[in-house]
């Protein structure tokens, strides 16, 4: 197995794992459809619109679930792409 594919996977495995963490949170097609983004390897995509929809649905976003996506965004290179309201909830905890 190479590097990358070892990245990917993870990359993966974690997008997956916040999608599990606000699947009752979210509107089951939004969630559907961020799902398919991350079964065509969209994952940046898939961040974005998960961050999104959190932001707008106007819910609270907890310092666990924001560090987590802001750590993912980090490592994907897309942390530009994320809103702020995830950003300052991940460093106000």
């Amino acid at each position: 197995m190479r590097k990358n594919d070892d990245y990917y996977r993870s990359i993966e495995e974690r997008l997956r794992a916040l999608l599990e963490t606000v699947s009752g949170r979210t509107p089951l097609f939004r969630t559907e459809e961020i799902r398919e983004f991350v079964d065509y390897s969209e994952y940046g995509v898939a961040l974005k619109w998960l961050a999104d929809t959190l932001v707008e649905l106007g819910e609270p976003i907890g310092p666990e679930l924001s560090k987590s996506i802001v750590e993912l965004a980090e490592v994907m290179g897309t942390i530009d792409e994320m809103p702020i309201e995830i950003i300052s909830a991940a460093s106000s905890s």
